[in-house]
């Protein structure tokens, strides 16, 4: 199974679009519009919808729940 370049989502095999440029490297896009969103330059950190976003809100909610235990634990 594929997993999206922009979103990171996996995908079944028949659906999406498979890309492949000059040096080789290989793109698997699930729909066109994570596509047009790398092509535009999107960042999918920053995109509310990908997976890539949610991954990093987690961790950064893990952050600041552990500097705040350790806060607590100097008191």
């Amino acid at each position: 199974m594929p997993r999206c370049t922009f979103c990171g989502k996996d995908y079944e095999i028949p659906r999406g679009l498979t890309e492949v440029d000059v040096f080789g490297k290989v793109r698997h896009y699930c729909s066109s519009k994570c596509r047009k969103n790398l092509r535009l330059g999107r960042d999918p950190r920053r995109t509310k919808w990908t997976d890539t976003f949610h991954l990093k809100k987690k961790k950064a909610l893990d952050k600041e729940s552990e500097k705040a235990e350790q806060a607590k634990k100097t008191e």
